[in-house]
């Protein structure tokens, strides 16, 4: 079969723009790779976390039946941050002050009233909880922590990674971690320590969401 002059020529355009297409990086086109993400710089030193913007938010599940979840302040706090950029650190906790913040009135108090009792955190006898860690590994933005939490006297290691921003002339470093209340003897409703609670019984794994910021 003949092929026209007319259609030789389309031919030879189509085959051009294809070799261009893989040829070329066309500037609407972006590779993951190309895109490099602003590394922090951490401010060497020591730093007190600044706790009017920084918060700690907890979340308590019942295996059956839904979940609380609520605040708690921080005390008092020391991030020392060495010449190499490794970051060491305490934030201690002030456990008087947690609170309930999906419930209101008689409820809200009464929960928060048993949260504070000896069924919980006895936060009459052990009045702060803390933190200490030390920073492992670095990756971007990203910091991999090791340190001890210590809950009611009791003290167990814990593993943890930090997301960095950089906001207003602020690093905030924002964190999730999961703590299992048994091994700090908070019991109640625990099923480490009681048989057949059924829809009564509460969940060990304890849910903590923190924001620390510190000026730059």
């Amino acid at each position: 079969m003949k092929i026209l002059k007319n259609d030789a020529k389309l031919v030879l355009s189509v085959l051009c723009f294809f070799t261009l297409s893989f040829a070329w990086n066309w500037p609407w086109q972006t590779k993951e790779s190309d895109v490099n993400e602003k590394i922090i710089t951490l401010p060497k030193g020591t730093h007190q976390v600044l706790s009017d913007i920084s918060n700690v938010t907890w979340m308590g599940q019942k295996a059956v039946g839904g979940s609380h979840t609520g605040n708690i302040n921080i005390k008092d706090s020391e991030i020392i941050i060495d010449k190499n950029g490794n970051i060491f650190g305490s934030v201690i906790i002030d456990m008087n002050t947690i609170n309930c913040t999906d419930l209101e009135g008689e409820w809200k108090n009464k929960l928060e009233g048993h949260l504070k009792s000896s069924d919980f955190f006895e936060v009459e006898k052990h009045k702060i909880s803390k933190i200490e860690f030390k920073s492992t590994e670095k990756v971007g933005n990203k910091i991999i922590f090791s340190g001890d939490l210590t809950i009611k006297e009791i003290t167990h290691p814990i593993t943890f990674n930090a997301n960095l921003i950089e906001s207003q002339n602020k690093i905030v470093a924002n964190t999730s971690l999961v703590f299992d209340r048994s091994k700090y003897d908070v019991r109640y409703g625990s099923g480490s320590f009681f048989k057949n609670l059924g829809d009564n019984l509460i969940l060990d794994d304890i849910n903590i969401d923190v924001m620390l910021a510190i000026n730059k």
